[in-house]
């Protein structure tokens, strides 16, 4: 075993004093940046019978005997000892942990690590090198979430902006409950409206559900209910989706029977626009260019640029369950699947009149330059008619 001997250097000094020799510490426990952790607990390590104890450092680095410290960015504790692997989760203090650490209470991996070739990268990978290679360790970005136990339930979910999460449970027909999820912690609250199908958080921070009592706005904690046109009053089981336009009105749809923008406190029926068409409306996107995307039953999309209207494709007996985005490419076919681009440098985009269900539509920056030096969003649209979709991205 190698013999370490701690010494620290004050602010402003320029010699060493030693706090404590003959260490068998192999080096530092270090965090994800490469810094050495402290702590006041591990004072136990300078030598009490010095006469300058009182002139000692207030923290001291965590070591353990035998062995090398990796915190990562998920306080998971990497400890390398002479040989073999551990990982454990850092509960209570990190002096503590590490003392009681061993296999029984860690995951081991079989790996011997150099001692220079461990590093914790910004998105919280822990990287090890050995003779063996390059090793590699992530968590899952996944975390299970534990709710009240509800019997043929499904869910309704949206996020506010201080990172909480407020999530609409409903069973059967009119029983719905309301909770709010943060920091992992599940506080129930009343949910007046009944329930819920769709869920909106709108650019301008606001969060909307709609549901068979009607359509609700989520302010400072609360519920506000917000009236319906009144040839809608009765219609709110039938809400089918929301989007907020560039100047902050709210297209809200009926399904079948109706899309109203709401503006100002004043619902119009298709906006006042007659180029809209008049079927039902089962999807809405806001693009990042501010343009209206609006898929309507038949499988025709239709865009709403500013003050032009744009719409696809000659109606066909497929659903559209969703609407294109901006900036798409070409048409192609793979196998029963089936994809549509559009680009904003072109106008004559259409749907493939195949029989099928378009089921999902993205926006994304691209991944690569463009010939032309511009960098562009792509969008795609996957559609199928088997039970497993299928994408080709281009």
């Amino acid at each position: 075993m190698v013999r370490a001997t701690l010494v620290y250097l004050r602010p402003g000094s320029s010699q060493f004093q030693r706090v404590e020799g003959n260490l068998q510490a192999i080096g530092f426990t270090v965090d994800a940046d490469g810094m050495a952790v402290t702590s006041p607990e591990s004072k136990q390590l300078f030598d009490k019978s010095r006469s300058d104890s009182g002139d000692l450092p207030s923290a001291y680095p965590v070591l353990r005997n035998g062995s090398e410290q990796i915190v990562d960015r998920a306080n998971g504790v990497w400890v390398l000892p002479t040989s073999g692997m551990l990982r454990l989760d850092a509960r209570g203090r990190l002096s503590d942990v590490l003392n009681n650490v061993s296999p029984r209470n860690s995951e081991t991996y079989n790996l011997n690590p150099n001692d220079t070739a461990k590093l914790v990268d910004r998105e919280g990978d822990i990287w090890f090198g050995e003779q063996k290679g390059v090793h590699r360790f992530f968590y899952s970005p996944l975390i299970k979430q534990e709710l009240p136990k509800n019997e043929a339930a499904w869910f309704a979910v949206a996020a506010d902006d201080q990172g909480e999460v407020w999530v609409w449970i409903t069973e059967g027909a009119e029983n719905a409950k309301l909770f709010r999820v943060a920091n992992g912690r599940v506080e129930s609250r009343n949910s007046p409206a009944g329930p819920v199908g769709v869920t909106y958080r709108s650019p301008d921070k606001t969060i909307w559900f709609g549901g068979t009592n009607g359509l609700w706005r989520l302010v400072d904690g609360g519920l506000v209910r917000v009236d319906l046109p009144k040839e809608m009053a009765d219609q709110s089981p039938f809400l089918q989706t929301i989007t907020q336009d560039h100047s902050g009105g709210m297209w809200v749809s009926f399904g079948r029977h109706g899309l109203y923008r709401l503006a100002d406190g004043v619902w119009t029926s298709y906006g006042g626009r007659e180029d809209l068409p008049k079927t039902g409306v089962v999807i809405e996107f806001t693009d990042s260019l501010g343009r209206v995307w609006f898929g309507y039953t038949k499988s025709q999309p239709a865009v709403l640029d500013g003050d032009h209207v744009q719409v696809f494709g000659a109606p066909t007996t497929a659903s559209v369950w969703g609407t294109s985005p901006r900036f798409m490419d070409a048409g192609r076919e793979s196998g029963s699947a089936g994809s549509l681009g559009y680009s904003s440098s072109t106008t004559d985009a259409s749907i493939p009149s195949e029989r099928r269900i378009t089921s999902c539509f993205v926006e994304f920056p691209e991944l690569w330059k463009r010939p032309t030096g511009t960098f562009g969003s792509t969008a795609w649209v996957v559609s199928f008619t088997s039970a497993a979709p299928k994408s080709q991205r281009r």
